[in-house]
Order: C-alpha cells, then structure tokens, then sequence
C-alpha cells in the first residue's frame, strides 16, 4: 500500500536554481543566479580556514551571538524591543515564519499569504507546504511599445486590498524585487504597513539591499511596528551563497518563536564565522563597480533592442519583442558558453534575467550577448 500523502504536497513544486553548467563548456560564465561572481575577501576566506580545523565540534552559541552584534554594529540596529535570528539562508527563515503564522487553524481555518506575482518562489513554497492558500498579486505592466524600456511595478492597491482580508496572515514584498529589480520607496512601504491590520505579518525581504541604500531602510518599520520583519542575506553581495547564511529582523517576541521551531545547529561553524568576518569587511567596491556596470549594460542591452526595466539589485531583467527571441537568446548563449535564467517559469516567456558578473566576465561575453540578440531578432522578426 503506497504511502498517503495530502493533496498540498503532491502540488508542492520543487525549487530549481540557476543553471551552472552545460553540456560543452566545462567552465561556462554563470550569469544565472544572482551571486557574487567575486570571491569573498581574504578576511572571510582566511575565517573559514580556521573554522574549519574543527568541523568536529558543534557551532558555538557564542558564534552566533557575536554575528549578531556584528550585523547590529554594521547597520546601525541598536538594541530595543527586536530581535535578530541567524538562519540557514533566508529559506528557513521563510519556512519558519511561515509555519509561526500559517499553521494555527483555530484561529483562523483557511490562512492566506499575499505575494507579487513576479516574487521570490520560496514564498509559495513555504506556504504551501504549510496547507495555506497562496494569493498572488498581478504586477501591473506597461508594454514596451509605449515606453522606451519595460515598466512592471507592483501592485501596491492590490497587496494592500488582499493584506486587509480576515484570512491573510502574512504579506511579502521584495524590495528590490526578483526578477525585475523594482524598488519601492520607503514611504510607499510604510504607506504599505500602515494600510494593514496590524496583526498581520508583513515581510521585507531586502536581498538585495547593498545594491540599494533606500531598501534598508526598513529596518526602521522593525522599530515603528511588531508586524514587520526584515530578511536579509549574505549570498548577494557579501559572496557566501555557497555556505548557506541569511538573518531576520523583527520584534523579539516573533524572533523567539522562529527559534523555537528552529532546528539545533542549523546554521553550521564555517557559515557563522564566514558571516562574522563579512561584517567586517563589507564588499563597498564590489556593489560600486556592480551598481555602474548594472545601468551601463542596461544602456547598451536598450540600445540593442531590448526592453530592460531599471534595476535596483546585482541583475537585469532583459525583455525581447516575443517568447521565440528570448528562448534563441538563451540557447545561442548557452551554447556560447553563457547562462543566463529563462524567466519562463514567472510567465514571462519573452524575457530572462541576466546577473551582472565580474568586469572581465562582462567584458568577454559582450560580443557573444550583442550576437545572441541580434541573430535571435534575425531568426524570429517582430511585426
């Protein structure tokens, strides 16, 4: 008799990540997931040496608490009524805020969780697996033929709306957000929280926020409201996706109760003294050169024929004329060497994102990109 498993999870889609390979490349350039091509500085990689002469003990408590003073120093978070809470990535962080404010059905029997529609899939992951019903939010989108680049925006009438219904329990806004790299102002994100019941959850997740000073700054909502929790993460900026270390930032009482569902050791010795020595050495000269090659490339992809909406993160969103282009793109790339992530799965199937890797990476692949998309408008025309 096969094992009986609720119907949610059947439904449950699988994460796939950036691409890393392909079939004929043994060292492609990865520009598909949104890291750092940069290695961490010598200060970090020095840190994680020394963690790891004793992989066979257990983290320290104290790590922890030392990177959490660390990340208060670094941005400027003085110690009130909030907490801060170290986890494996910002996925657990999601997962357990999810399971904090969706799994309690006696309080509320059909729990909801309000999203962009064009937001970080973790999101819909979490709530799923938490039997919750999702609620996406569509962007609002101006066609690239009446602007000179692609306008997609968040909905903020519509997250407001649906955040004001008796079974939403949580709202997350990524800002900027992934793929199309929208920041919302400060003062639309207040205008957010305070539009809201104030026992909701409202979630701001700031991945990228070292790419963009205006998306920290809701670390202040923390202070004003107990609803609001800040995510953040050393994978972008701080080149430590491989090791698996994000933080929230929230009202203590919320804090404690994510770490209460936490598992013991989550967060492993080499990610905590990694993370440690980030904060003392934060990467200003990569988000600079990041930042100018960011809107110089937008520049050129706009002047090449494509819509490129501004960003505010480490990537671009590229849009073409039709699904055919995009996809000839991609595969002439690919077979160039070069990946980039299809953006297919968010329904956009005429558009990919594109990471901006390091100055020599995107030096060499210039000529392969202006190629792919020249011959992609050659092979499939618009009208």
């Amino acid at each position: 008799m096969p094992i009986l498993t609720p119907n949610w999870l059947r439904q449950l889609p699988a994460y796939a990540s950036g691409a890393h390979q392909t079939e004929n490349h043994e060292n492609p350039i990865v520009l598909s997931a949104n890291e750092n091509n940069d290695e961490a500085s010598p200060q970090v990689i020095h840190a994680i040496a020394r963690a790891a002469t004793k992989t066979h003990q257990y983290p320290e408590t104290g790590a922890a608490q030392k990177l959490v003073a660390s990340l208060r120093a670094t941005h400027n978070l003085p110690q009130a009524h909030d907490g801060i809470l170290i986890g494996n990535g910002s996925d657990e962080l999601i997962e357990l805020l999810c399971r904090v404010a969706l799994t309690d059905r006696t309080q509320c029997p059909n729990p909801q969780a309000v999203m962009h529609d064009l937001g970080f899939v973790m999101y819909a992951i979490s709530t799923t697996a938490c039997a919750a019903e999702i609620v996406r939010i569509p962007a609002i989108a101006q066609p690239a033929s009446q602007t000179p680049h692609l306008a997609i925006h968040t909905n903020v009438d519509g997250i407001i709306a649906a955040g004001c219904h008796n079974d939403a329990k949580i709202v997350f806004i990524a800002n900027p957000n992934n793929p199309t790299g929208e920041l919302l102002p400060y003062a639309t994100l207040k205008h957010i929280v305070t539009s809201i019941p104030a026992d909701r959850l409202i979630v701001i997740d700031v991945a990228y926020a070292e790419y963009a000073e205006e998306a920290a700054r809701a670390h202040k909502l923390v202070y004003d409201h107990d609803n609001v929790l800040v995510l953040r993460t050393f994978s972008k900026a701080y080149a430590l996706a491989g090791l698996r270390i994000g933080w929230a930032h929230a009202h203590h009482t919320l804090i404690e109760m994510m770490g209460r569902l936490r598992l013991p050791f989550s967060v492993n010795r080499l990610a905590l003294e990694a993370g440690i020595a980030a904060c003392q050495n934060p990467p200003l000269a990569h988000v600079r050169i990041t930042q100018q090659l960011r809107d110089e490339w937008a520049h050129i992809l706009r002047g090449w024929g494509a819509a490129v909406p501004d960003s505010h993160g480490n990537f671009l969103m590229v849009a073409m004329a039709s699904a055919g282009q995009a996809q000839a793109v991609i595969t002439l790339l690919n077979e160039a060497g070069v990946i980039v992530r299809p953006l297919a799965p968010y329904n956009l199937p005429y558009a990919f994102r594109m990471t901006i890797g390091t100055p020599d990476q995107m030096a060499t692949v210039k000529p392969l990109i202006k190629h792919a998309v020249t011959e992609a408008q050659r092979l499939h025309p618009s009208h």
